[in-house]
C-alpha cells in the first residue's frame, strides 16, 4: 500500500448506523480514506482524515484527487490529525462485540436487511446512479444531510 496515496472505503449500504471494519486500515497505513457511505464519519475518524465521496460527483471526486496527489501541502493537511491521534486497529474498536461481553440483556435482530429497509435510515441505491443521463446521484448526495446528528 506504500506507492498509494488513497483508500476507497466504499459501503454496500447507505445506512447511518454502518461503516466497514475495513475503514481503520488506511489510516494505519498513511492512506486517506475516501468514504462512500450513509454514516456521519466525523463519528468515527479523526477530523480532517478522510474524504467523504458523497459530497461530489465522481468527476469531481477525481478532480480532487488528483489535485491533492500533485500538491504535497494539500494532500499533507489530511494528515495533521496524526500529531495528536494514533491509529490502531484491534483492540475493542467494535461496539459490538464489547456488548456482546458486557451486556446481560437479550437481544436480537431476526431479518438484519429488512430492518435496514424498513427503519427509514438506510437509503436504496438505485442502479446506473452515476450514468450519462442519471440525476440520481444528486439525491444520494443531498440525502446525506437526512442523516447527520
Amino acid at each position: 500500500m506504500r506507492h498509494y496515496l488513497f483508500y476507497m472505503a466504499m459501503e454496500n449500504n447507505l445506512c447511518d448506523q454502518y461503516i466497514t471494519e475495513k475503514l481503520y486500515h488506511p489510516l494505519v497505513h498513511n492512506l486517506v480514506p475516501v468514504v462512500w457511505g450513509g454514516s456521519n464519519y466525523s463519528h468515527f475518524l479523526p477530523p480532517n482524515s478522510y474524504i467523504d465521496a458523497r459530497q461530489y460527483h465522481p468527476k469531481e471526486l477525481a478532480e480532487l484527487l488528483l489535485k491533492l496527489s500533485r500538491d504535497p501541502v494539500a494532500y499533507g493537511r489530511y494528515h495533521v490529525w496524526r500529531g495528536f491521534w494514533e491509529a490502531r486497529v484491534g483492540g475493542s474498536l467494535c461496539e459490538l462485540c464489547y456488548r456482546l461481553h458486557r451486556d446481560a440483556s437479550e437481544k436480537h435482530h431476526v431479518d438484519i436487511p429488512s430492518e435496514r429497509r424498513s427503519n427509514g435510515r438506510c437509503i436504496r441505491v438505485e442502479k446506473n446512479l452515476f450514468g450519462p443521463a442519471s440525476e440520481g446521484w444528486r439525491k444520494v448526495i443531498d440525502s446525506r444531510n437526512r442523516f447527520q446528528k
